[in-house]
């Protein structure tokens, strides 16, 4: 009997560990879309109602019958992308890592084609977080004039507290995550507002963290992330992932993803990612070790997230 895809790839445990322990401090769409393991490659979501929150008969009279209510439905149809890239590691350069301490090319190499990987993944989550389309009926504001954060009349904590209380209103609970695009971050370090709040606690300068809890949330994490187009030249300026936008999402805590309102998963499938052994390609005088990944991001839950556009 021939052997599956699965059956056939032989995978490199050593570096698959290492790939999926490294994380590029820029890429923080896992704070909106934290990974979820499936066993396949398709399907379909269990997704839950507001049971929770709507009040229903339960007092019965002696022989009648109980009520009852459905728990879950079937949600939106999932099916992952696999990505998979090859990284190339030439003799000539091998030889001339040999000779300086602590290069390990096999590490470096798949550390860099993971990057890329994760680049796309990360600018794929931010394209959904950023579409209006993706949140639920007023749970969207576009900024201008003296509403933006650069202007120093404007009131960003009002701001963010009325759409953590649009959400709350909707799910039950307040967004724990927050998402600075990085010239949010930098419109709000300036801001008089936010630097009079912190004159007198701190000599230092304005940290996400000092933010987190100037707006009263678990987690903010800030997307310093840039991409070039696959045909850009090096001249060329990079663009921010994230733009000028601030995210506002309820994400369940690790480990809690049953029965929990979600902004967004990632679908990862079970193995992955990982890197394959690799091989030696004579013609080219070079080792070639592929790096795949099957996921796919998607926003479950338009109600527990509130996109602010275009905030500086």
């Amino acid at each position: 009997m021939p052997m599956n895809t699965r059956q056939a790839r032989v995978i490199d445990p050593v570096l698959s560990n290492h790939i999926r322990a490294y994380r590029n401090a820029e890429f923080v769409a896992q704070a909106l879309f934290p990974r979820v393991p499936v066993p396949q490659r398709g399907g379909t979501t269990i997704e839950f109602g507001k049971e929770s929150f709507r009040l229903q008969k339960t007092r019965r009279a002696p022989g009648a019958q109980t009520e009852t209510y459905q728990l879950g439905y079937a949600g939106r149809q999932y099916g992952l992308y696999q990505e998979r890239l090859k990284a190339m590691v030439p003799d000539e350069i091998a030889d001339e890592a040999k000779k300086g301490p602590g290069i390990d090319l096999e590490k470096a190499a798949v550390e860099t084609t993971w990057d890329k990987i994760m680049l796309g993944i990360e600018v794929e989550a931010a394209s959904l977080a950023r579409d209006p389309a993706s949140y639920a009926s007023g749970h969207t504001l576009a900024l201008s004039g003296t509403d933006k954060w650069t202007d120093a009349s404007s009131d960003p904590q009002a701001q963010v507290k009325d759409a953590m209380a649009t959400v709350r209103r909707r799910i039950g609970r307040r967004p724990n995550t927050m998402l600075l695009s990085a010239a949010a971050f930098d419109a709000i370090t300036a801001h008089p507002k936010v630097k009079e709040q912190f004159k007198y606690t701190s000599g230092k300068s304005i940290t996400a963290d000092m933010l987190k809890e100037y707006f009263g949330v678990r987690r903010l994490v800030v997307g310093e992330g840039i991409y070039l187009p696959e045909t850009a030249t090096d001249d060329t300026p990079a663009t921010d992932i994230w733009g000028t936008d601030v995210i506002l999402a309820y994400v369940p805590p690790a480990g809690r993803t049953y029965m929990e309102p979600s902004f967004a998963y990632t679908y990862q499938l079970r193995g992955t990612p990982a890197v394959e052994k690799g091989w030696y390609d004579r013609d080219r005088k070079s080792w070639l070790y592929p790096v795949i990944s099957e996921h796919q991001p998607l926003v479950v839950g338009a109600d527990a997230g509130f996109l602010l556009q275009t905030v500086a």
